[in-house]
Order: C-alpha cells, then sequence, then structure tokens
C-alpha cells in the first residue's frame, strides 16, 4: 500500500512535524535534515526521537531531504566537497530519525556544460559510504539553468554508471517531470516511457505538484493539486500496490494538505 503525505515543517521539533502529519491524515512526512539553505544541524533532542520512533511503530514514513545548497556537480571544488560532507553527515543523521532515504538535487554544471557535470555529480556520489538499508534519491529536476537531472537518459546514465546500486535511486516529482517535457498526465504512457530506460524500482519516492507553468517550460513553480486532480487520481490507482511513499510538496498549510490528502485517499 501506497504512503500519503506532506514535507513538513521541523520548526518546532521532528516530532511536532509527526503529529502534525497524524493531523491531516498523512502516514508519510518529508523532511529537511537540516535548515534548507545549509549550515549546521542541531542536535537531536532525545525526547523527539522516542517521540518519532513510537510514530514509527504506528506506520508513519519519514523521508529526508537534503538542504537546497548540495551542488555535487558544481565547478568549484569547495562547493562539491562541501555537498559531500552535508550528505556523509545527513546519511547519518537519518540513522537516528528513522528514515531510509535522502533525496538530493542533481545539482547544476554551472557553465561547464552537461558531460562535465555528470562526470563530476557520478564523481561526487561517495556511495560506499551510503549505510546498508539506506539510499540516495537523486530528484527529477525540471531543466531551468544549468540545472541536471532533468532527462531520462541522464539518470540512466548515472544509475548505469553504478550497475543500479541499491545504494542509489529516483525521486520522481511530477511539477518537474512536466516542466521538463514528460507527460504525466498519461502516467501508463509515462511509465512505459520511463522502464524503457529505467527499472521501476529505481524509484523510491514520488513528489506529487501541479504546475503553475506550461509543459516543457524548464520552470519549476509548483502548484497545489486543483486542476490537474484526474492525473494525480491515476497516479495513486496505478501505484495503489506499491510500497512508495508519495508526498506533497504544493504551496498548502495543514488545511490545504489534509484536503489533498483525502482526496487522493478516497480513490483507493
Amino acid at each position: 500500500m501506497i504512503h500519503l503525505g506532506a514535507h513538513m515543517s521541523t520548526g518546532k521539533g521532528f516530532d511536532r512535524a509527526a503529529r502534525d502529519a497524524r493531523t491531516i491524515g498523512a502516514d508519510a512526512m518529508q523532511v529537511f535534515t537540516r535548515n534548507p539553505r545549509g549550515g549546521k544541524a542541531r542536535v537531536l533532542r532525545e525526547s523527539e526521537l522516542a517521540q518519532l520512533a513510537r510514530e514509527r511503530e504506528q506506520g508513519l514514513v519519514i523521508v529526508c531531504h537534503a538542504p537546497y545548497t548540495v551542488n555535487l556537480a558544481s565547478a568549484h571544488d569547495d562547493v562539491r566537497a562541501f555537498g559531500q560532507q552535508i550528505i556523509a553527515e545527513d546519511l547519518q543523521r537519518m540513522q537516528k530519525l528513522g528514515a531510509r532515504t535522502l533525496v538530493v538535487h542533481s545539482g547544476a554544471h554551472t557553465g561547464a556544460g552537461e558531460e562535465t557535470g555528470l562526470a563530476r555529480l557520478i564523481q561526487s556520489l561517495d556511495l560506499p559510504r551510503v549505510p546498508a538499508g539506506s539510499c540516495i534519491l537523486l530528484e527529477t529536476m525540471s531543466g531551468s539553468g544549468s540545472e541536471l537531472g532533468a532527462s531520462i537518459e541522464a539518470l540512466a546514465h548515472i544509475l548505469a554508471h553504478f550497475h543500479h546500486s541499491p545504494a542509489l535511486g529516483l525521486c520522481l516529482d511530477t511539477c518537474h517531470l512536466f516542466s521538463a517535457g514528460y507527460d504525466v498526465r498519461n502516467w501508463h504512457a509515462f511509465k512505459a516511457q520511463f522502464t524503457a530506460q529505467i527499472p521501476w524500482q529505481a524509484v523510491g519516492c514520488i513528489h506529487l505538484n501541479d504546475s503553475k507553468t506550461p509543459f516543457a517550460s524548464n520552470k519549476d513553480r509548483h502548484e497545489r493539486l486543483g486542476a490537474g486532480w484526474q492525473t494525480f487520481f491515476d497516479i495513486v490507482r496505478a501505484e495503489a500496490a506499491s510500497d512508495l511513499p508519495l508526498i506533497m510538496e504544493t504551496p498548502n498549510d495543514l488545511s490545504g494538505w489534509q484536503e489533498e490528502i483525502r482526496a487522493l485517499r478516497a480513490v483507493l
């Protein structure tokens, strides 16, 4: 059975985030491992870890997201080294939180070209440091500017380089895919296009977002699920038997996410 949830704020603690997730009917939540703009992560309190453990026992699935400042494809050695350090720390941190997956943006080549950027990204991915049972999920991107990871071909190249290691997978973002030119409005056709190059088991999470901008716009502008309900109903039905977390990153508050989750769960 799929797990439905949203990206929750941890401003009042990871335990409060879990309680908020429960109040909106979620059985999954995504959280930043630290401030999304980077910086030193605060010390985790034993009380919040104990509460998280209780929530996990009740079936709550936790997905972690690395800061936006991580760019493993940067032309600058210090930026790549910073990203490697953050990911190494957060892989350990998410063990304490009880998460198994860490979503990481694929990065940007910053003018060096896609081939060079992909080579730097591959070189920077230190999979031997990924704890057993854990997985880094590269997020599909919209293709804005020099972003990497907007094409299935590029992602297939990365995964193939690592021989489809269980330590590396993908997080699909419906807004990003739509903006990158993949018509997720026909989910079955998209899956056929995707699996022609990448095994579906590489997918570890799906971000459900509508798009404020038109098809193939290469813009990253998330929207509430409103206008595209049928697309998201189709995705939920198609993945109903999977164990995937489906996370709303829509511009919403708790009540808005509650309505989205309620509507999606109703089709199961």
